[in-house]
């Protein structure tokens, strides 16, 4: 019977899978859950489970994952003959389909009847699972006893054996009869499995009879040996009564010393603890006296440590002060100078944009002369919409956003001078006979000014710095002012104005020229007159924009124009006097943020350490008022010593003799006088009993004579031993000529399993080297023991081997035994090994596969699973991986 493909669908966790094996050896590899043992599985169930049924084993293969009920396919060769069997497994409904190759077909209970002549099983009881176990090593079953698959197929493997000579070896009808006599022979005298005497025959009523009669003489011997023990004990019995007396007398000397010892002892204690208690309090009493001169000292240390840093910080802190006042000097100069600069810059910026405008009206005359020639045949229309032109080129180009600008910055501005004004400073002279002076202005009775800015003000011989908002916030509001102010006059000044005002009067004049000319291009329009020389149009505009631009500028400069180039180097000095002055302000004022921040911190730093040392200065004097002043303190200090002194004295005497009495050992002396005084009394309580005892003994026993009692037992005991004897070498005569018997019987028995031990040796012999033994016991009809040995060492039990060995063993005797079934199957069977060799290690993994080659040139076919498929390289194997 040989295994060709199969086939599963819906079948646990495949949903359709094929696989084809080889004819001799197929190695099917994957990792751990990868179906390997779900494939054969379904090729036993196919070969071997009905396919109606729902029970636990049907249930089992239905899929979790996939629609469909089980169905398994298998194509094998059995006599000679290929089939193909389809299985489906759906309950009660399940169907089977049996096809031969070329041959018939067979259907439902037909099928499965035909399918089991061809396996060669039986109807017998064996459950579905255990059909062919000797051929499926399912997985965790590799190590079991290969026996018991023996024993299952042992019909089948007795007639293979005997057709291969071991028929010849049996026994005459004399010999069996002989055999069965003294059999039964030995089962009368002996029990068959303890292998002792039976209690009714000859034997065993001899040895029961020895067994009595040594009772007796044991009991008369005890009889004479208990009153010569009496006999000692009462003589000894007295002798430790009267020891015991002795020593309760003598130890009741020790235990009136005791007594009076621990009464000493615990005044002493009760002393002590008085004692020391009046000492830790004389201790605590002067450690709190030391612990207030402690805190008086450290008081002390602290205030003058304080008072050594406050020096050098009140130093400091003139120090800030007189840097504050020089930057905030410095920053006043700064902005002056940054004020003259910015000034300056405007001027020279305005001369220089009119010495550019002046040098464009030059431009300009130039072309437009050179255009006026061709202008003349202009008509009077033409003149006047030029004209009108030129009066909107010559206004400043002002639109409503432009004017919206001026206004926001107009506002701005106010809201500057606003804040400005309100941290500005007023001054008023009222009345006064002294020569005033703000600044280097002399002021009269009834004069007003407002200071925005630091200033000198001198009274006779008086001199005043008068302050306008305190500092820091005046010069932000004048910086604010001004960098306002001047955004707003570089808005006028770009656009050639002086005031919003004009600015209001210049976008209504624009408006009116802008309707005048669109009603004179209008009129020109309705003329026909539209093609106006561009070219002189142009021109005029532009010279007229540029005489108005110059005019403009003119009107905003009060110094005359220089030259283009000197105007234009006048600026570029002006900006970098500017710039320079700007980033000395900026400066300046960062010095002043920082001496300002500097002195804050000093201060701060100064009056947290005045605040320490006024609060030191408070703990002290607190402190010295409730403890008194220093001599009051050092003359208290010397009582707490005295008194501690004086305590501690006391309770080191007391402690003294204390010691002397050695305290610490008396609870053991006590307990060990206890147990004395308790084993002696005992001691004498147990020998008053034994005395007794051995009196009433010697009174019960001294009416017989215990010595001929003995006498006459030990002769009947004798007499009994001798029967005994006499039985028993008739009794294991008998066992003996059994056993004979048994040895030859075995001998033959052997002669039948030989064939099969030799198939298991050919296997082995490749794991284990040429001198492997193998014995196969056969008692009756039933294979009992598998042994192992090596030539010149004793034999193995399977069930002593190794787990690996175990596996290696079961798996030869596997082999050998479906080698030899084989021949009743066309000369081959399918044997399967599920990850079979889990416990062998890698050496004697490639010795297996010389065994499994073996196996499949002697006709089986090999079908090994294994999550490591890599270890069976050297199989040449046809390799199938899930």
């Amino acid at each position: 019977m040989r295994l060709h493909a199969i086939t599963l669908r819906n079948y646990r966790r495949h949903q359709e899978l094929r696989v084809e094996l080889d004819a001799e050896r197929t190695l099917i590899g994957g990792a751990n859950e990868s179906g390997k043992s779900t494939l054969v599985e379904a090729v036993h169930r196919a070969l071997f489970l009905k396919a109606k049924g729902n029970s636990e084993v049907h249930r089992r293969m239905t899929s979790l994952t996939y629609a469909g009920k089980p169905e398994v396919e298998v194509e094998f060769e059995a006599g000679a003959k290929r089939y193909h069997l389809v299985k489906c497994f759906k309950g009660a409904s399940g169907t089977v389909r049996l096809t031969e190759a070329g041959g018939g077909s067979w259907q439902g209970d037909e099928a499965e009847e035909r399918l089991a002549q061809l396996l060669k099983i039986g109807a017998g009881g064996r459950k579905p699972q255990e059909q062919w176990g000797h051929l499926w090593v399912w997985q965790g079953s590799s190590a079991h006893d290969p026996l018991t698959q023996a024993e299952a197929e042992r019909d089948s493997l007795v007639q293979r054996l005997q057709s291969q000579g071991g028929a010849a070896v049996i026994q005459s009808a004399l010999d069996t009869k002989v055999a069965g006599y003294f059999a039964a022979q030995v089962e009368a005298v002996f029990h068959k499995t303890s292998g002792e005497a039976k209690k009714g025959s000859d034997y065993g009523q001899a040895i029961q009879a020895e067994k009595e009669a040594k009772e007796v003489e044991e009991r008369a011997r005890g009889v004479l040996e208990n009153l010569q023990q009496a006999v000692m004990q009462h003589e000894q019995a007295s002798r430790q009564m009267e020891e015991a007396e002795e020593a309760l007398k003598m130890m009741e000397g020790q235990r009136v010393a005791l007594e009076e010892r621990a009464v000493q002892v615990a005044g002493l204690k009760r002393e002590e603890e008085n004692q020391a208690r009046l000492a830790e309090e004389a201790r605590r009493a002067y450690e709190e006296r030391l612990l207030a001169e402690q805190k008086v000292s450290e008081l002390r240390s602290a205030l003058a440590a304080k008072q050594a840093a406050a020096a050098p910080q009140r130093e400091d802190l003139g120090r800030f002060e007189t840097r504050l006042a020089e930057a905030q000097r410095e920053a006043a100069e700064a902005e002056e100078k940054y004020v003259e600069a910015e000034t300056r810059h405007r001027s020279a910026r305005s001369l220089a944009e009119l010495a550019q405008a002046l040098a464009t009206v030059e431009e300009k005359i130039r072309g437009h002369d050179r255009l006026r020639e061709r202008d003349r045949q202009m008509q009077a229309l033409t003149a006047q919409k030029t004209n009108l032109e030129t009066q909107l080129a010559a206004l400043p180009p002002v639109d409503a956003g432009a004017v919206k600008q001026l206004q926001d910055l107009e506002k701005a501005l106010g809201q500057a001078q606003a804040v400005l004004d309100s941290v500005a400073t007023g001054i008023e002279v009222l009345t006064s006979d002294a020569d005033i002076r703000l600044g280097q202005e002399a002021l009269a009775t009834g004069e007003k000014r407002t200071l925005t800015a630091e200033t000198e003000l001198r009274i006779g011989g008086s001199r005043l710095r008068i302050l306008p908002g305190g500092g820091t916030s005046l010069a932000q509001a004048r910086k604010k002012e001004l960098d306002t102010r001047r955004v707003m006059e570089d808005a006028f000044a770009r656009l050639g104005l002086k005031s919003l005002e004009e600015a209001g009067e210049v976008l209504a004049r624009r408006g009116q020229v802008q309707g005048e000319i669109k009603a004179r291009l209008a009129e020109l329009k309705g003329l026909g007159a539209e093609k106006i020389p561009a070219e002189l149009k142009a021109a005029s505009r532009e010279l007229a924009a540029a005489r108005a631009e110059a005019e403009r500028r003119r009107e905003t400069c009060e110094e005359s124009s220089p030259a283009l180039a000197e105007a234009q180097k006048i600026l570029a000095e002006a900006e970098r006097d500017q710039q320079a002055s700007r980033m000395q302000r900026d400066q300046c004022a960062a010095a002043l943020k920082k001496a300002e921040a500097a002195l804050t911190a000093q201060a701060e730093s100064m009056r947290k350490t005045e605040q320490e040392m006024m609060e030191l200065e408070i703990h002290l004097k607190v402190l010295l008022e409730r403890e008194g002043d220093d001599a009051a303190r050092a003359l208290a200090v010397q009582q707490r010593l005295a008194q501690k002194t004086s305590a501690e004295a006391a309770l080191a005497g007391t402690r003294q003799a204390l010691e002397k009495l050695q305290p610490q050992f008396l609870d053991a002396e006590q307990a060990q006088y206890d147990r004395a005084w308790k084993a002696q009394s005992d001691k004498k309580s147990s020998a008053h009993e034994k005395r007794i005892a051995a009196a009433a003994m010697l009174r019960s026993d001294g009416s017989n004579d215990p010595e001929a009692a003995l006498a006459l037992a030990c002769a009947r005991s004798q007499a009994a031993q001798a029967h005994r004897e006499a039985a028993g070498r008739q009794a294991e005569a008998l066992r003996r000529v059994h056993q004979l018997i048994l040895e030859e019987q075995q001998k033959l028995a052997d002669q039948f399993t030989r064939p099969l031990a030799d198939r298991v040796e050919g296997y082995l012999q490749r794991l284990f080297g040429p001198d492997v033994l193998v014995q196969v016991s056969l008692q009756g009809n039933a294979f009992e023991k598998l042994t192992v040995s090596r030539a010149g060492q004793s034999a193995f039990d399977f069930d002593s081997l190794s787990n690996g060995a175990k596996e290696q063993v079961a798996a030869a005797f596997r082999l050998a035994l479906a080698e030899i079934l084989a021949e009743a199957h066309d000369g081959c069977l399918p044997v399967v090994f599920d990850d079979a060799f889990a416990h062998s290690d890698p050496d004697r993994v490639q010795h297996l596969q010389r065994m499994l080659d073996l196996a499949a040139t002697r006709g089986l076919q090999i079908i090994l699973l294994t999550c490591t498929p890599a270890d069976y390289a050297m199989l040449g194997a046809k390799e199938i991986r899930l």
